[in-house]
């Protein structure tokens, strides 16, 4: 019964798609003959459509879609840390000790090249 509303909901907008283009090239080219009358008619029968895709569409975008994306962004933000030795924001599984791989590497690195850690109350 669900795919049978998901599809209903997705013909109905499909047809006030249709509706709408179809009453807007009349407009420009008068080879159906429609008048105002009948193009009223034709908009007004887009009102159910509407309302039966309203009710019936599968995916809304206030709803679950909104909760959907924050989900997403909370957990990006939580694998997000900073590391506390060169404050570079980097995956939290590259972080160990607080010190980010790049910072790990310079410190197995020889000393001769003029690193020197950051002590903790320089940070």
């Amino acid at each position: 019964m669900k795919y049978i509303k998901y599809f209903l909901a997705y013909l109905s907008l499909i047809t006030i798609i249709g509706l709408f283009v179809f009453s807007f090239y009349t407009v420009f080219k008068d080879d159906f003959g429609l008048s105002l009358i009948e193009r009223d008619i034709i908009m007004s029968a887009t009102i159910p459509l509407f309302y039966l895709y309203i009710e019936w569409r599968p995916f809304k975008l206030t709803g679950n879609l909104d909760l959907y994306l924050k989900e997403k962004w909370d957990n990006y933000l939580d694998s997000q840390k900073t590391c506390l030795n060169c404050n570079k924001v980097v995956k939290s599984s590259e972080i160990k000790n607080g010190i980010c791989k790049s910072c790990r590497d310079l410190d197995n690195k020889n000393s001769k090249f003029g690193y020197k850690r950051k002590e903790r109350n320089e940070r």
